[in-house]
């Protein structure tokens, strides 16, 4: 009997359908609030809704059969003269897909989304990506994931009238970069009926009726024919910067043999296994600090670093044997060019081991290599050092990296990047990105 109940919930279906409501101020029908721009439109609908036995079902199909839903969202002059804000609805609203209705559109369009009604949340953020509708995307209400913020999700704390939009940088960078579009562009290539293409031009014909259900006109298939001819190059590769093994140096040349990869890394130090000592590299490891020879002459451990570069670099660093027992251990910098270009030894005691100057060509190695003296009984050191290309001699750049540190720098395995995509990906992550697909026109 309340007067105000049918029309608050015709006027939210209302907005859900034009994008604005016949009351704007959605959350607030009192005298504070705005009046109807249509007022006896409002009173039908709401006499319509209760007549109709509240049903959303009856409501729905007399709205979205009127001839005010059905109006074409172009512009037309006399229209935009005499009510440029649209407010008599003489034709559609243009509408942008809201977060959910973006992803699951890039799902639909490249062949993925998973349909599966109810069922537990899933986690849509992280790799492998999660094909559900994103409407059954796990929401943690007290850590929202900066994704859902970069869209405009409604806050899941308060009551949201609607949802708000917002145009910012993250939201073209998300599409540009983010490892979830790139696997949907791949996906969407990988279509059988754009692989069963047999031309560029039938490609590009089954993306656009694939995407926007249309057919290209000429300026689209001229666009996408300068863009799949420009050449494309792979991005330039780094190898990591650090490299942790252990191995032997062959003391007449003054050179590292036998250097092998520590396999194993638990989050704190490279070594030879799970446990310790290892059957075949005993307590042989590296860590952030610095780390503990394994014994005999195979068994040096090696912190490996790869010159990206010509130039010179000095290294500053401080070595140290903080235990009181044991022989201590014995420290050397080689050169996979000049030979051995420092050697200290730190028993019970610590040192600093500077180098000011190491000339170096790109590829060129350089390792800290750390055995032990005698017998491998408390020989666990620490060697922080510091490699920094000097300016005086050219050899860094201006974007290129200039200093690596041993303890910020360490880390564990690199995952790999992943794979470039190719001509037809790009293109195919181009039509994704367009305001054609993003919006409702």
């Amino acid at each position: 009997q309340n007067p105000l109940t049918a029309r608050v919930a015709v006027n939210r279906l209302w907005q859900t359908i034009f994008g604005t409501g016949l009351v704007k101020t959605t959350e607030d029908f009192g005298v504070q609030g705005e009046t109807p721009s249509h007022p006896e439109l409002l009173d039908y609908l709401a006499s319509r809704f209760m007549a109709g036995g509240w049903s959303v079902k009856k409501l729905h199909r007399l709205i979205l059969l009127s001839n005010a839903y059905r109006q074409s969202s172009e512009e037309l002059p006399a229209g935009v003269k005499a009510d440029p804000g649209n407010q008599l609805y003489w034709r559609q609203n243009r509408r942008r897909l809201d977060f959910e209705s973006l992803r699951d559109t890039l799902l639909s369009v490249s062949g993925s989304l998973d349909l599966t009604s109810g069922g537990h949340a899933d986690d849509i953020t992280t790799e492998p990506f999660s094909h559900r509708r994103t409407v059954y995307g796990f929401v943690e209400r007290q850590n929202l994931p900066g994704l859902f913020r970069t869209f405009d999700f409604a806050s899941p704390d308060a009551t949201s009238p609607q949802r708000f939009s917002t145009t910012v940088p993250q939201q073209a960078l998300f599409l540009m970069n983010s490892p979830f579009v790139l696997e949907r562009a791949r996906a969407l290539m990988d279509r059988p009926e754009i692989r069963a293409a047999e031309s560029e031009e039938q490609k590009v014909r089954k993306l656009y009726g694939l995407l926007y259900q249309r057919k290209p006109d000429s300026e689209d298939l001229k666009l996408a024919h300068e863009f799949l001819t420009q050449p494309t190059s792979a991005p330039a590769t780094e190898p990591p910067p650090w490299q942790y093994g252990y191995g032997s140096v062959d003391e007449a040349g003054s050179k590292v043999t036998g250097f092998q990869a520590l396999p194993f890394f638990n989050n704190y130090s490279w070594q030879g296994g799970k446990e310790l000592p290892d059957p075949k590299t005993g307590w042989a490891l590296l860590n952030s600090e610095g780390g503990h020879p394994g014994a005999g002459t195979g068994f040096a451990v090696i912190r490996r670093w790869v010159a990206p570069r010509d130039g010179v670099i000095s290294l500053r660093g401080e070595l140290e044997h903080p235990s009181e027992r044991g022989d201590g251990i014995r420290s050397r910098v080689i050169s996979s060019r000049e030979g051995r270009l420092g050697e200290w030894v730190a028993a019970h005691s610590r040192t600093n081991t500077p180098i000011d100057r190491i000339r170096l060509k790109a590829g060129d190695v350089l390792d800290l290599v750390t055995d032990c003296r005698g017998n491998e009984g408390y020989d666990t050191f620490q060697w922080r050092v510091t490699l920094k290309y000097t300016k005086a001699d050219g050899g860094a750049d201006a974007a290129g990296r200039t200093t690596w540190q041993t303890k910020e720098d360490f880390g564990g395995p690199t995952a790999p990047k992943a794979k470039p995509l190719g001509g037809w990906e790009k293109y195919a992550q181009a039509l994704l990105l367009s305001n054609e697909l993003v919006f409702v026109d």
